[in-house]
């Protein structure tokens, strides 16, 4: 049986991948956990057939993807080129930043954020597309009249 999202085969290194986290990918991950960025649920080390998705939230179909110098060669180009390929026949968008963009984590978390409302509402909503907890975390922050959201960026900038 063909797995096409989280294949058993790749459990053992997703889990390797998990547990050797690489420093800008600890910081990103301690503002993406626990539902912290616009109340969105996202997973680490998310597997879509053969490749693994650094980070992916199923509520909006959204990868994120933390990238080294190794991505700039030629080989990594190519690669890149068939993932975005693979990920866009199953209705995923990835957004990209390279591991030295993550020193300014708010002008991260900005472009993260305006590309997560970017995918509202949802264009293929499949078994894995409902947005209702999306939309009530966003409403929510904007009814409370709270300054700041978790991600530390003023409501007013939304």
């Amino acid at each position: 049986m063909k797995y096409l999202y989280n294949d058993p085969e790749l459990k053992e290194r997703r889990r390797e991948l998990r547990k050797q986290m690489t420093p800008v990918e600890h910081l990103l991950w301690s503002k993406l956990r626990g539902r912290r960025f616009l109340g969105l649920k996202f997973n680490r080390q998310f597997s879509v057939e053969c490749f693994i998705l650094d980070f992916y939230c199923p509520e909006l179909r959204i990868g994120v993807e933390l990238d080294g110098f190794q991505h700039l060669s030629e080989q990594g180009t190519a690669h890149d080129a068939e993932r975005k390929t693979i990920l866009n026949e199953h209705h995923i968008f990835t957004i990209r930043f390279m591991n030295h963009e993550l020193s300014n984590l708010d002008g991260v978390l900005n472009k993260l954020r305006s590309f997560c409302l970017n995918r509202l509402p949802l264009e293929h909503k499949g078994d894995r597309g409902g947005l209702g907890i999306a939309f009530f975390h966003l409403f929510r922050y904007k009814r409370r009249g709270s300054s700041t959201d978790t991600t530390g960026v003023h409501a007013g900038e939304r």
